[in-house]
């Protein structure tokens, strides 16, 4: 076998993982669908809604989300990974305010800075309506005295922008992904999933006020 007919054949090789990987995801996605009026979509099938259109702005590096037709939905969130890559940056111009989960840690006071910065980039540059909705403090160990002193920086900076709702560290939490499901429906009595379901509550009380 020479040199380009294995390179060939790792390429289709590679292409089949994906695509095998890519099935994977999906079908997790579909289990993750669970009560009335919600709905997960992967990455690929979003993309191929009618209610989306795709553009992409400056050489393909910045993809924009623009929702055509809102329907019976009030809302939408994009879940993004928790780095300022492509993907996040792509569901920073696609969106129209960001909800920022914070873990109680010394170096996520760092990583939100720089993420405030990016979002004052992509205001200027692409999204002139992007505002920051709010912080999650998310992880927050009682226990650790780092916790409470991160917990209190942010919200002497950040003011109302910091949701009253503390997530905890909670084992349930970290367990759910690993079984393909969310923890409301791994354990629903867990503290995490309280926490998650006040924090919901919070969230939607600022939002019908805010549009009273």
């Amino acid at each position: 076998m020479t040199g380009t007919q294995a390179a060939i054949n790792n390429h289709r090789l590679n292409s089949v993982r994906k695509r095998k990987q890519a099935q994977h995801i999906g079908d997790m996605a579909a289990a993750f669908a669970h009560g009335p009026g919600q709905v997960f979509l992967g990455v690929g099938e979003f993309l191929h809604q009618p209610l989306v259109t795709v553009g992409f702005l400056q050489g393909g590096q910045v993809l924009s989300l623009q929702i055509l037709d809102q329907g019976d939905f009030k809302g939408f969130l994009i879940d993004s990974p928790p780095a300022l890559g492509l993907l996040t940056i792509n569901a920073l111009v696609a969106a129209q305010a960001v909800l920022v989960p914070l873990q109680c840690e010394f170096f996520a006071l760092e990583g939100i800075s720089h993420l405030i910065k990016s979002i004052e980039r992509i205001r200027k540059s692409f999204n002139p309506g992007l505002n920051l909705q709010g912080i999650v403090l998310t992880m927050f160990d009682r226990r650790n005295n780092l916790s409470g002193q991160v917990a209190n920086d942010v919200r002497e900076y950040f003011g109302d922008k910091v949701y009253n709702t503390v997530i905890p560290r909670n084992v349930k939490v970290s367990e759910a992904p690993s079984y393909g499901r969310p923890v409301l429906v791994y354990d629903l009595a867990c503290a995490g999933s309280q926490a998650y379901l006040h924090l919901a509550g919070e969230v939607i009380r600022r939002e019908r006020k805010a549009s009273a």
